[in-house]
């Protein structure tokens, strides 16, 4: 995913990897943290810039309903 990011959505999801979250024992931290990256980014398009964030799910060929 990191490839069709902007640097500026790239800097957003590296401070989103790097947040200092409580994980689950049974949770993996690498994969959580990656998850928290994923939404923070999200997150940050659907309030700022909902086109882009169409671009983006359309190149992961996901759907909003």
């Amino acid at each position: 995913m990191k490839q069709i990011l902007t640097n500026e959505e790239q800097e957003i999801q590296r401070r989103g990897r790097n947040l200092k979250i409580t994980v689950n024992k049974r949770s993996n931290p690498k994969v959580h943290s990656l998850a928290t990256s994923f939404e923070v980014i999200i997150g940050y398009l659907y309030l700022n810039n909902k086109e882009r964030l169409n671009e983006i799910f359309d190149v992961l060929d996901v759907e909003i309903t």
